[in-house]
């Protein structure tokens, strides 16, 4: 990978954009302080101009300022007409200024050295903005405005009340400079900093670019000198330009020397050493070699031995264990297989018992759902009986309404009969009274009726949601029937596989015990073989150990002389 020079560029980069930044947030704020000074200095400027103005003005005549709406000639200061004479006087100033002045009347422009655009004639009788006279004629305030159109020309402007020598306020004094000469001038200073700043940056650009290049030779042959040294090359010397640089490049090169003067020194001596050792490793490994073949023909054929015996008396031991293993397991499967068999016979008992009840609950829930229906249509027909009394109420209810209305027209004709009727009004009256009556027990009736209704289909509501619900019970009873018959089939099964299991665990028990007898003999020769060879190899395997010892010894000595050999051969020394 290729990395030189890129540090001192990166360095020389940022310090460029950073000095770049620096020079744009200069411009960016100069030009705005140079703008701020400018805008300040013209409402100063115009300050003065109005203040002047309106001074001279008032003391050129006395008395109070009038005018007759007619036309500008006709403004008076007193008892004079002074448009002719304020007229010359403001010319003469905006030929020495260069600014424009307006005497208002009110809102109304009565002299003014502004003409009307494209012509000779001055720019009078016409009226100034409302917000003018708010704040200046009405409020007898200063207003300052920048950017302020008349005629098609854009005006910094500064408007200063006018007023008689009582401090009535009657007009307004006006004084306006063109905004094309002052943004003129800020632009051509604005740029005059925009320029001064592109040659800073560009003067940092090209002395960042000759000392990257500089630094950059510098560190290269810094970097070259560390790649000799990595790459095991001492015959390569630092050059003696890069060691006397007074600066952190110098340092460093200087002690890259000392790094590489280091190395040859240490790597010279450790490579003398290394051929000392590797020598005397190869006689110590000789000898222990010929003492660890004799030893190991000795230990081989008591190996032998040892290795039989042991083999034999741990199989035997191993079987012995194995046997009585499967002797208690033999004992577990019995007593596990009993205790299945009587927990099969009682879940059998207990699923025949499950079985009666299930059926006992399904016939019971059937006699429930029948009942239910019978309730059902007995509800129903209450219910269709309701109906018929709710209608014979309300034919009661009719009789006794046509009952009143002919017993008031009884009365009628009673009172028309005189002294003849009365008789018969009095039994109509009656009859009236018990139409209301009837009509009123009538109207309980229907009350009573509605009631009964309400409650009547309630009850049906009821009953259709128990008959769904006994009727999903009805199918989970079944489900759960069907269930505990494949139960009932499983316990079954599995009982006579356990007796069937029981059987043959007695057949296996019986040839345990003979195997336990036969093994039982086997390990008590076993044993006997195994203590007399285990003695005689322990001897022998601390002699050979010791050899071991020595052989390893002399390898890792050859070893670590071989390594550092091939460690310090990465370095070219001569």
């Amino acid at each position: 990978m290729n990395r030189k020079g890129k540090l001192i560029g990166r360095v020389v980069a940022i310090s460029i954009i950073a000095a770049g930044i620096g020079c744009i947030l200069l411009s960016i704020i100069g030009i705005t302080e140079i703008r701020t000074t400018y805008l300040d200095m013209t409402e100063e400027e115009l300050h003065t101009a109005v203040t002047i103005a309106d001074s001279e003005f008032t003391k050129m005549w006395d008395g109070d300022w009038s005018w007759d709406g007619t036309d500008g000639t006709t403004i008076m200061k007193g008892e004079e007409p002074v448009y002719e004479e304020y007229l010359a006087t403001m010319e003469e100033l905006k030929a020495q200024t260069n600014l424009d002045y307006t005497v208002f009347y009110g809102d109304t422009r009565v002299i003014t050295t502004i003409k009307k655009e494209g012509t000779d004639e001055y720019f009078t009788n016409t009226q100034a903005s409302q917000e003018m006279v708010d704040q200046v004629i009405k409020g007898g305030k200063a207003l300052y405005k920048p950017n302020v159109t008349i005629q098609g020309t854009n005006y910094y402007v500064y408007y200063s009340p006018l007023a008689n020598d009582d401090g009535t306020i009657v007009g307004m004094m006006f004084v306006g400079r063109d905004a094309s000469s002052i943004n003129a001038t800020i632009y051509r200073v604005s740029g005059i900093v925009v320029l001064v700043n592109i040659v800073v940056c560009i003067t940092l650009l090209v002395v960042g670019i000759t000392s990257s290049k500089k630094g950059t030779k510098a560190m290269n042959m810094i970097a070259d000198s560390i790649i000799a040294v990595e790459e095991g090359n001492l015959t390569e010397e630092v050059p003696e330009v890069l060691i006397k640089r007074g600066d952190e490049l110098g340092t460093i090169a200087e002690s890259i020397s000392n790094l590489r003067n280091k190395l040859l020194d240490i790597i010279g001596t450790s490579v003398r050493l290394s051929g000392e050792v590797t020598s005397s490793g190869d006689d110590l490994a000789n000898s222990a070699e010929d003492a660890s073949n004799a030893s190991n023909l000795v230990t081989s054929a008591v190996n032998d031995i040892s290795t039989g015996a042991v083999s034999q008396a741990e199989s035997v031991q191993s079987s012995a264990e194995n046997v009585s293993e499967i002797g208690v397991d033999i004992e577990t499967i019995t007593e596990n297989v009993t205790t299945l068999n009587t927990n099969t016979d009682d879940m059998k008992d207990a699923c025949s018992s499950s079985m009666k009840a299930l059926d006992v609950l399904v016939m019971q829930n059937s006699n429930v759902m029948d009942s239910m229906k019978v309730i059902d249509e007995q509800i129903r027909n209450t219910n269709a009986s309701v109906q018929n009394i709710a209608e014979s109420s309300k034919l009661i209810t009719d009789i006794a309404s046509q009952t009143n209305l002919l017993a008031l027209n009884a009365s009628i004709e009673a009172a028309r009969a005189g002294e003849s009727g009365k008789g018969f009004a009095v039994v109509a009256d009656e009859i009236g009274k018990l139409a209301s009556q009837s009509a009123e027990t009538a109207e309980q009736i229907n009350a009573i009726i509605g009631e009964l209704t309400t409650e009547s289909q309630n009850s049906i509501a009821t009953i259709e949601r128990m008959n769904t619900d006994l009727a999903q019970q009805s199918d989970q009873l079944d489900e759960t029937k069907q269930n505990m018959e494949k139960m009932q089939e499983g316990v079954e099964s599995v009982s006579i596989n356990a007796k069937e299991i029981s059987s043959r665990i007695d057949n296996l028990d019986a040839a345990k015990a003979n195997l336990v007898e036969i093994i039982e003999n086997l390990s008590a020769i076993s044993e006997q073989n195994a203590a007399s060879s285990t003695e005689t190899k322990n001897s022998m395997d601390n002699l050979n150990e010791t050899f071991e010892v020595i052989t390893n010894a002399s390898e890792s000595l050859k070893d670590l002389a071989k390594q550092l050999y091939e460690k310090i051969s990465y370095f070219s020394i001569d």
